[in-house]
């Protein structure tokens, strides 16, 4: 008589044939095998769990987590459903709960590789940085040859360490060189180290992996960029969006490339594609009608509104004058530090503050779409030698309280504003602030220097290194007597030159027409152009530009030469008041 299969051997060849339709990808007919063998097994561990993996392959991570929680009720140690239990959690954000489950598992087997890596991803979803490199860390003892958790730490350490971040993703592409996501991310740590060439090939390996991949093409223009080949950037951006027309990124990258290099005809109209970016998703919205110079606008009152920087909204409430021109009445809304600087600005009849009410108004138009409205080209950039004025009480303020000049006074600003909520900006930052000793090197006679830099962590830098034993030139800090740019405004009228970074201090001097010596990185901001001395939205400004990225010290040098030039030159002057541009409008 031939004897029956048993009971047990039944399920186990159920559950084999589950296994072998999981790991084909067929997750509905396996769930549909266990089900049917749960109706028999109600309480088997490996029915209950493996119906929790196929949940969390299905994307249902609560139910997941429901069979998961019923098989820990049948062994209370098995450390494979913690784990399980925490990715669903994981991917449900519920990490404050996924956390127990990863101890408990690495409790139960503390070289669990995968526990300790999910603990690390929900340590990173809860921001815990420094905990989640370390849990990575741990998985890679327990698996040296664990790519998720290299690639996972050098996604972390790219902001942390990049060159430890360098490191982790140049391990999982030795793991694994056919995957394109480890070349694609190094190459931008390698752009943010300055390694221009090597992101290159980087970028280059990883679209030939993955060709339709249109944010691979991102990095490789970014890095194209860096070494000055802008057509071959503008053709990595084309190709970007030949694969994704709607690529905002793309776009806007590429706005920048034509303006850095003149091409305005092309950019602005490109430019208006900025709205369609999810950082603008919080941009007031207006009932009232977009201008951009095609309705008339004589007896109309126009909201011209500010979107981005302090620089930015100074550089281009010049436009004002231009619309008011058209017979409108200009109410200009600013950010509150520039209100009252900005209150007498020609052709604005009304200045408010950014969350001031606003009056009626018939049609509005953000500051940087004004060039777009007005068809600006190079050769007919709106270019006034002065059209900020400061308040000539605050002045006088100033004027008295630094007395008669004796010496060229030179106001300073080496670091712009730190934005801790604008990550993508850090790396921009980096480049554009120059460290606080490299001014040392301006030592000279017959000069009196003045901060005019505001802002963390610039100060405490400076007053740190001041501290212990500055053999740099003497600076006169008057900065926590300046409330407003209308105060910035009336002690720079006092000064005599600004030497400064690319900060928004830079374009308030520039429109006041006071000289302004422009220290610029390599790479470029767009409106500096590329090659310029001067600058063509700015008549008193001279630009001095680095010869290579990071590289202040022969800039400064340059700088140094010319500052003692013109202190040397004053003085045999007889301290005769120095030049300023003409205050015409």
């Amino acid at each position: 008589m031939k004897k029956l299969p048993s009971r047990t051997t039944n399920i186990e060849q159920r559950l084999t044939t589950a296994k072998a339709l999981f790991d084909q990808g067929q997750f509905q007919q396996a769930r549909t095998v266990l089900e049917k063998l749960l109706l028999s097994a109600p309480r088997h561990l490996d029915v209950l769990h493996f119906l929790g993996a196929v949940a969390y392959r299905l994307q249902e991570y609560q139910a997941a987590i429901d069979f998961i929680a019923k098989a820990l009720i049948v062994k209370p140690d098995f450390a494979p459903a913690y784990l399980n239990l925490g990715l669903s959690l994981n991917e449900l954000k519920r990490f404050t709960e996924a956390i127990p489950a990863f101890d408990r598992a690495i409790e139960i087997k503390p070289d669990y590789a995968q526990a300790h890596w999910g603990r690390g991803c929900a340590k990173r979803g809860q921001n815990q940085m420094a905990d989640a490199i370390a849990s990575f860390g741990r998985a890679i003892k327990a698996k040296p040859d664990y790519y998720d958790a290299y690639l996972d730490a050098g996604n972390i350490l790219r902001i942390m360490n990049p060159a430890a971040a360098v490191t982790a993703y140049s391990k999982a592409i030795e793991l694994k060189p056919d995957r394109p996501i480890p070349y694609a991310n190094c190459a931008a740590v390698l752009t943010f180290l300055h390694q221009f060439q090597a992101a290159v090939a980087h970028c280059d390996r990883a679209i030939e992996l993955d060709p339709a991949n249109a944010g691979y093409y991102i990095n490789r223009a970014n890095a194209l960029q860096k070494l000055r080949d802008i057509p071959g950037a503008l053709a990595s951006l084309d190709q970007a969006l030949k694969l994704k027309p709607d690529y905002v990124v793309a776009h806007q990258n590429k706005v920048f490339m034509l303006l850095e290099t003149g091409r305005y005809d092309e950019a602005w109209a490109l430019y208006e594609c900025r709205w369609k970016s999810p950082e603008n998703d919080k941009t007031p919205k207006f009932d009232q009608p977009l201008w951009l110079g095609a309705e008339p606008l004589h007896g109309k009152t126009i909201l011209l509104r500010y979107e981005q920087g302090l620089g930015d909204t100074i550089q281009f409430c010049r436009y004002a004058s231009l619309v008011a021109e058209k017979g409108a009445r200009v109410v200009l809304q600013v950010q509150r530090p520039l209100r009252a600087l900005l209150a007498g600005l020609p052709g604005v009849s009304e200045v408010i503050a950014g969350n001031d009410p606003l009056p009626a108004f018939d049609y509005q138009c953000p500051l940087l779409s004004l060039p777009l409205a007005f068809k600006t080209r190079q050769e007919t950039i709106p270019s006034f030698p002065r059209y900020i004025q400061p308040d000539t009480t605050k002045v006088s303020l100033w004027k008295q309280r630094l007395g008669e000049p004796r010496n060229l006074r030179v106001g300073l600003v080496w670091s712009g504003g730190f934005r801790p909520d604008l990550p993508d900006h850090w790396a921009v930052n980096e480049r554009r602030n120059m460290p606080f000793a490299q001014l040392s090197a301006l030592n000279g006679r017959d000069i009196d220097f003045f901060s005019l830099q505001k802002g963390e962590p610039a100060e405490s830098e400076w007053k740190k290194i001041v501290a212990e034993g500055w053999s740099g030139p003497a600076i006169i800090d008057h900065t926590n007597e300046l409330k407003d740019f209308s105060d910035t405004a009336a002690l720079i009228e006092n000064l005599d030159l600004i030497i400064s970074v690319d900060t928004a201090t830079a374009h308030l001097a520039a429109a006041m027409g006071k000289t302004v010596w422009l220290l610029n990185r390599f790479d470029t901001c767009w409106r500096w152009f590329l090659d310029r001395e001067d600058s063509p939205w700015y008549p008193s400004v001279r630009i001095y530009r680095q010869e290579r990225m990071g590289d202040w010290q022969p800039m400064i040098e340059r700088v140094r030469q010319d500052l003692l030039t013109l202190a040397g030159t004053r003085a045999m002057a007889g301290a005769a008041p120095f030049a300023n541009q003409s205050t015409g409008h």
